[in-house]
């Protein structure tokens, strides 16, 4: 925790003095309250709208022409009442026939578009937003002051849209249930009003908020008006039901293996208003399976691979648990597939369940009128057990204890949210009762303090955090977790580091100190400190792929957001990152520069070149001794078309070159809309590597050593992305995701790793081409070196193919409540051989038995 005290220097910053006031603080707008509702059909015709407050001015460019008045004319109006917000636009267009009407899935923002937003915490700091396009397409998201969006939250209202020969209108009704806002008498909300011009790609705003801003929300104009709202004590009730019916080929002998399987599932989701401030989620039985399948990869590296988060559940809201720093809270790690499975052994067959079952979950969250902000969620998942028959015999063993899981995080906003304070608690408790299980951590935990300083005005800032953690379990518990790849304390060559057999827990700290320059200047910088120490660990609740870490990174960059010559904008920066392990050893040094350009006929491209120098790889041989790497630079460039036509293109191309690896990675995209209520889209994908060294295995010796494998390695990988999205009305619709992936690899050049740090390149190995042969009747290696070291192993070539594709229709039949019926295929198989052949994979991969999954799902959502 040494690094901590360099924390305690920045919080003397916080008794300077600072302005609070927003540069945007005295643009506001008035809401009125109405005593008769509008009817709500975009139509604007009701006497609310007619003649009860007043139509805003009009709107200002924020793209392209930043400050110019807008193109075409907008106008706002916003009444409220005891139950809902009403909010009218009425968007005129000098062509209103080349309005792009798409039609798309909700929360897809295609075509003309509107925006309303609203800070109801006040904070500065959040924002609810709600958007209907001209299609009809209902969009709703959490934007923030980093201006990244979060569509994975979901309320509950409504919109219409209407069109004339003057343009097209649009027209909501927002439930105050799906806001939060304090329960003082008379209110001020900060809101914010945008709205979309697809083919002129033009955003034009109520009030300015420029591209280079000094925080998003914190730019919000203020809605007065608002007084006498009621406290909210609601209560939503979403209960589901689900049928699943999975088709796979038949295994003669396998008992597990019929070849199709039943399954159902009855289960409830809440929500409870504790007040106008914080909500209980809850799930009792909770259906967590994805309508989208993960995508197909290829991992050589000893690292877990990192997934998105797709269950609505833990995807609402999920930003009350940010924290800067190292991922403290990964929640696929809830309900993941268990740990533990049986060997394979001969005439012994078993079935591992695919994910541990959640019994429960609950998520408290809000924030109150004084800026405290409270996050809390908990699941408890079941015990999971592997049936196993053996001998003609079935018996059960535990495969995942019954676990807990628990989050907590707060933040304290001060001084009108220019200063951030904040903390963050985890924990994993696991049931541990049998020894096949001891190499699972028993107990979990980590802390953390972070905070948030803002000065001139949020032109300057200064963030920091420190982590905390500590596990707990069984002698082989902790051996295993020294060992694993996050920390590898068995590296031979590293001497503040060792494997300690006794030690039933581990601690370690990790830390960040970010300095930074923003606040709508044109240049911006931001640099920062960042540390793990050796014992850091963070996968019982978290994500973290290394430890033993000191990091410096930043930039230095120069924005245009003002069309200048043929650019609409543009964006250039310089930046640097350079790692050092806690034995000083350099591990990681990189330089580099990079552009984005976006030009007046709307095509852009992006393009970075970069330098890596020498420096010293600890992980390469996976617990063996560090290897030095020459320098390598690389290359990326893409561009994409305008997309805002029925056709749109982008693409990318990227390298890296060195002595010792060299590679292309390639992808290419096309866009069509046929129709504007059908969208198709295609990527196909590919990478080349060519690797002078990559991992290959390690052998025991009879010394009791440990023998170090390399090789030169050629892979190949190609990809093919197909999405289509068919919109019958804005609540039906039809969606497929269709996506085969090939991906082989040779292996040659062995060699065995000898003086891995040598400045030599042809050093550091000795290569076996000499005293190695080929078995290929059972596809292994043998060498026999002249000091007399022998060993065998397999070999490492792969060739792998999978297609997944998955068909859904979805029917919102009443808000909130929604039908889904599913169809989704998985294929794949592997052999260890090299084949380079497009034809023969593909060939392959179809000859491989599908597992198909047919699902029926409904839920329906109501209120007390």
């Amino acid at each position: 925790m040494k690094h901590a005290s360099l924390l305690i220097v920045c919080f003397y910053l916080f008794s300077l003095p600072i302005s609070a006031q927003s540069e945007n603080s005295d643009r506001s707008f008035a809401a009125v309250r109405v005593s008769t509702p509008p009817i709500i059909d975009g139509l604007l015709l009701d006497d609310c709208w007619e003649n009860t407050g007043e139509w805003s001015g009009t709107f200002v460019q924020q793209q392209p022409d930043e400050g110019n008045p807008e193109t075409e004319e907008t106008h706002l109006k916003i009444l409220y009442d005891n139950h809902n917000i009403y909010v009218a636009f009425r968007a005129y267009d000098s062509q209103p026939e080349k309005i792009n009407r798409w039609l798309a899935p909700r929360d897809q923002i295609k075509g003309d578009a509107v925006c309303i937003m609203f800070d109801s915490y006040a904070d500065k700091r959040t924002g609810f937003a709600f958007a209907l396009t001209a299609g009809g397409t209902r969009a709703d998201f959490l934007c923030s002051n980093t201006n990244n969006d979060d569509y994975t939250w979901n309320a509950v209202w409504e919109g219409k849209v209407s069109y004339d020969n003057k343009g097209w209108y649009a027209e909501f009704r927002i439930p105050l249930s799906q806001l939060r806002y304090s329960g003082e008498t008379e209110q001020e909300w900060g809101f914010h009003a945008l709205r979309k011009i697809d083919r002129k790609q033009e955003t034009d705003h109520l009030h300015l908020i420029p591209r280079n801003n000094k925080g998003f929300v914190f730019s919000f104009e203020t809605l007065t008006g608002i007084s006498n709202l009621p406290k909210s004590r609601r209560v939503e009730l979403s209960p589901y039901t689900s049928l699943k019916y999975q088709t796979s080929e038949k295994e003669a002998g396998n008992p597990y293996a019929t070849g199709s399987e039943w399954g159902y599932g009855v289960g409830l989701d809440g929500k409870i208003g504790l007040s106008s401030d914080f909500t209980l989620d809850f799930t009792i039985n909770p259906d967590f399976g994805q309508v989208e399948a993960d995508p197909s990869t290829i991992n050589l590296t000893a690292f877990e691979t990192w997934y998105e988060e797709k269950r609505p559940f833990f995807l609402e809201g999920k930003n009350i648990f940010d924290m800067m720093g190292e991922s403290m809270f990964y929640s696929r790690r809830i309900g993941a597939r268990p740990r533990w499975s049986p060997d394979d052994e001969e005439g012994r067959y078993s079935s591992v369940p695919q994910q541990t079952h959640i019994i429960s979950a609950i998520k408290v969250s809000g924030k109150n009128r004084k800026g405290l902000s409270v996050g809390v969620l908990n699941s408890i998942t079941s015990k999971e057990c592997a049936k196993i028959t053996e001998n003609g015999s079935e018996y059960n063993m535990t495969a995942q204890p019954l676990t807990s899981y628990s989050v907590a995080r707060v933040q304290q906003d001060i001084k009108g949210g220019n200063t951030i304070l904040g903390g963050m608690l985890t924990s994993t408790n696991r049931s541990i009762k049998h020894d096949h299980l001891s190499f699972l951590p028993r107990n979990a935990y980590t802390g953390a303090l972070d905070f948030t300083q803002y000065f001139k005005e949020r032109e300057y800032y200064i963030m920091g955090s420190v982590q905390y953690s500590h596990v707990e379990g069984s002698k082989d518990a902790m051996i295993a977790l020294q060992e694993s790849p996050v920390h590898y304390y068995q590296r031979e060559d590293a001497s503040y580091v060792s494997v300690d057999s006794s030690r039933s827990r581990m601690s370690g700290s990790a830390g960040n100190i970010v300095i930074g320059r923003g606040g709508g200047k044109k240049i911006v910088t931001e640099h920062r400190f960042v540390w793990a120490t050796p014992g850091f660990e963070l996968n019982d609740m978290g994500y973290l792929q290394n430890a033993d870490y000191k990091l410096i990174r930043g930039h230095v960059g120069y924005v245009e957001n003002k069309p200048q010559g043929i650019f609409r904008n543009y964006v250039f920066d310089t930046f640097y990152r350079v790692i050092w392990d806690y034995g000083k050893t350099n591990t990681f040094a990189r330089a580099g520069v990079e552009g984005d350009m976006t030009f007046t006929n709307k095509w852009g491209i992006y393009a970075c070149a970069f330098y890596d120098f020498k420096t010293v790889e600890n992980g390469m041989l996976r617990g063996g001794p560090a290897v030095l790497l020459n320098p390598r630079w690389g290359t990326d460039l893409s561009f994409w078309s305008d997309q805002s036509k029925k056709v749109g293109i982008s693409g990318y191309h990227g390298t890296v070159l060195g002595d010792q690896r060299y590679a292309h990675f390639a992808w290419g995209e096309i866009s069509y809309r046929p129709i504007p209520n059908l969208a198709l889209r295609a990527r196909v994908n590919y990478t080349y590597w060519d690797k002078g060294l990559e991992y290959a295995g390690q052998e025991e010796l009879d010394s009791g050593k440990k023998a170090y494998l390399m090789s030169s390695l050629r892979q190949d990988v190609l990809g093919l992305t197909i999405r289509m999205d068919y919109s019958i009305t804005p609540d039906l619709s039809i969606q497929f995701y269709g996506s085969p992936f090939m991906s082989s690899g040779k292996y040659t050049e062995f060699k065995r790793a000898t003086n891995t740090k040598d400045k030599k390149y042809a050093n550091r190995f000795g290569l076996l081409d000499d005293v190695i042969s080929y078995n290929k009747e059972d596809n292994t290696y043998s060498v026999v070196e002249t000091n007399g070291d022998s060993y065998t192993f397999d070999n490492p070539d792969f060739s792998f193919r999978e297609f997944r594709f998955n068909l859904v229709a979805r029917w919102e039949y009443r808000p909130n409540s929604t039908i889904y019926l599913v169809w989704g295929q998985d294929r794949s198989g592997s052999a260890s051989e090299y084949i380079s052949s497009f034809s023969q994979n593909t060939k392959d991969l179809f000859n491989y038995s599908p597992t198909n999954v047919f699902m029926v799902k409904l839920n329906y959502w109501f209120t007390l």
